[in-house]
């Protein structure tokens, strides 16, 4: 009649994992949608079309839930994210469904939207490791019926809450559905075997470290590590370059930037500031790491890493994190450098930096038209290192130190 109305609108692809539909994220096709009564009780279904659209038609006055149901390996966005009812997302993540939707007389309400983000899988093997030397060799068969499990409490030991599995006939395993995060993966050894890998007695974890300040998902770009010193000597601090903006809070500048990972902490910290501890004003990347984790090395297109950079090529620069303090690397005799340099490669003691530069007013007598290698001295001094047997400079191009 006249006074029916319709809920409708979108199902989408929540690719960074925001809550909100943000420009090229696709709407997502037979993803199944009930309409429940006011009561919960289901009275008609439908399936999103190639374009994510669905829409129920010749609704009466009154009270309406919407059901989404996340098809394999998708989960629920966050709901209700950006404050504008078109963009966001309307589904609880734990239920698929919305809230109570109430329908006008004649009245259309296209804003009725889910947003879902894919989920990631963890899987492995167990086998009988009969020679025991913790590597799965030929002719070493899977375990069958063992039980694996996610150690959620880090307790080391198997709790009715925790997701578990039985390993197949060929040893193989799988855990799927799960939201970016940290995993503990455990195991309950079998009776008359002992584990050879791992051989240390917590379980193995396996943690997301280019995260999402809420922690919720991946950052909403790629991240990297560098080329040479990513971890710190211990393992506890890991520095890595990304195209993601959403890794800490206020990252605006729309570039590279370079970040640290401190296990222990389980915190993530941008590296590439400039000297008033500010967001760089260019991109910045090839980061590597002392092995106290307390100096960073780090290529950078940003003119405001240091009050003395005025020139516009990719410099390398050293930033103390404990003390807040940039140093510009790769400098020049007096002057700004005349040409870029790259691939900077910090000593373990954070004393020393060595990288490859085309500048050739680093050091004096440099005319032998190719790139070469250098390491500069926290101290202030800078030296040619790609020179010949007898200290002259080398005849052709030096890298990647």
């Amino acid at each position: 009649g006249g006074n029916t109305g319709s809920i409708g609108d979108l199902v989408w692809e929540d690719t960074n994992g925001n809550g909100v539909q943000d420009p090229g994220e696709p709407g997502l096709g037979n993803v199944t949608v009930n309409l429940l009564d006011g009561n919960g009780q289901p009275f008609r279904t439908r399936t999103t079309d190639d374009l994510g659209r669905y829409s129920f038609v010749g609704l009466v006055p009154g009270e309406y839930i919407v059901e989404f149901v996340a098809p394999d390996g998708y989960a629920f966005s966050p709901q209700e994210q950006g404050g504008d009812d078109d963009l966001d997302s309307d589904a609880d993540p734990a239920t698929g469904q919305t809230a109570l939707v109430t329908l006008s007389s004649a009245e259309n309400n296209l804003s009725i939207d889910a947003g879902l983000r894919g989920t990631g899988e963890i899987r492995g093997t167990k086998w009988s490791d009969l020679n025991g030397d913790g590597e799965p060799d030929a002719g070493e068969p899977g375990l069958p019926n063992v039980t694996i499990y996610l150690d959620l409490d880090y307790n080391g030991r198997l709790d009715d809450n925790e997701p578990s599995t039985e390993t197949n006939g060929n040893g193989e395993y799988s855990f799927t559905g799960l939201e970016a995060g940290e995993y503990t993966v455990a195991e309950v050894v079998p009776e008359g075997y002992v584990q050879t890998f791992p051989t240390f007695d917590e379980p193995t974890a396996i943690r997301l470290l280019s995260r999402s300040v809420d922690g919720m998902h991946s950052g909403n770009a790629e991240s990297y590590t560098g080329t040479t010193g990513a971890l710190s000597a211990y393992g506890d601090d890991v520095v890595f370059w990304s195209f993601a903006s959403d890794l800490v809070d206020g990252d605006a500048n729309a570039s590279r930037d370079i970040f640290v990972y401190d296990r222990q902490e389980n915190s993530v910290d941008r590296v590439s500031l400039d000297y008033n501890g500010d967001e760089a004003n260019a991109a910045s990347w090839a980061p590597s790491i002392s092995a106290d984790g307390h100096v960073v090395a780090l290529k950078s297109q940003a003119s405001d890493i240091v009050p003395e950079d005025t020139g516009d090529h990719n410099n390398i620069f050293v930033r103390n994190l404990s003390t807040e303090v940039n140093t510009l690397a790769s400098v020049a005799m007096g002057a700004e450098p005349d040409r870029s340099s790259y691939d900077p490669s910090i000593s373990g003691d954070g004393g020393r930096v060595a990288f490859m530069s085309d500048a050739t007013n680093l050091v004096s007598g440099d005319t032998n038209g190719g790139a070469d290698v250098f390491v500069y001295d926290r101290q202030g001094a800078i030296e040619r290192v790609s020179v010949s047997s007898t200290g002259e400079q080398a005849n052709g191009e030096s890298g990647s130190p």
